[in-house]
């Protein structure tokens, strides 16, 4: 590296700091003037190079889990809160025999709707990562913007959110179901 000074490399068989005193009495025989400083492992170099790059690595990652517990949070309370509107439509199926029927119908509209939010969110996802292509060409990689850990997280949650109060909608007295409105 030329800036800021002369620098070299030296490969060594035995451990990195062993060699140091080596390389000051070799330098000095050379020229007594020349300083020896900031000897580093290249170990330690290729740390330093890319500790930047590794923060922001880490800092998105946990956006991202931020995001994704945010958004499993608000699928479950959005699907929960739509399940229980529908109590007294369930309590009807109910007293006309479709006990085991009512979870099927409820986890059926929510995987519909899941899969209708993750196709969106792949689209988006697509997009983003050809804008970002176009902004950024090094960093050009649609795949990282494509997340299947995220997408199994909120299918899984949004069945879930559906699962819990239809099982308990299937479970109550249709008579207690249709007194509730």
């Amino acid at each position: 590296m030329t800036w800021g000074g002369l620098s070299f490399l030296v490969r060594t068989s035995v451990a990195p700091r062993a060699v140091e005193p080596s390389i000051h009495r070799l330098v000095a025989s050379l020229d007594k003037d020349v300083p020896v400083n900031d000897v580093k492992t290249m170990a330690a170099m290729l740390s330093a190079g890319t500790s930047a790059p590794r923060f922001a690595v880490a800092l998105m990652s946990m956006f991202s889990l931020i995001a994704i517990v945010l958004i499993a949070t608000g699928v479950y309370g959005l699907l929960t809160y739509a399940v229980l509107r529908r109590t007294r439509e369930l309590g009807i199926r109910i007293a006309l025999g479709a006990r085991r029927g009512v979870v099927g119908l409820v986890l059926t509209r929510a995987a519909k709707l899941t899969t209708t939010g993750l196709l969106v969110g792949t689209v988006g996802s697509v997009g983003i990562a050809r804008l970002f292509a176009h902004v950024f060409p090094e960093s050009a990689d649609p795949g990282a913007f494509l997340f299947p850990t995220a997408a199994l997280i909120v299918t899984a949650t949004s069945l879930l959110a559906a699962f819990i109060p239809a099982s308990r909608a299937a479970a109550i007295d249709p008579t207690e179901a249709l007194r509730s409105e």
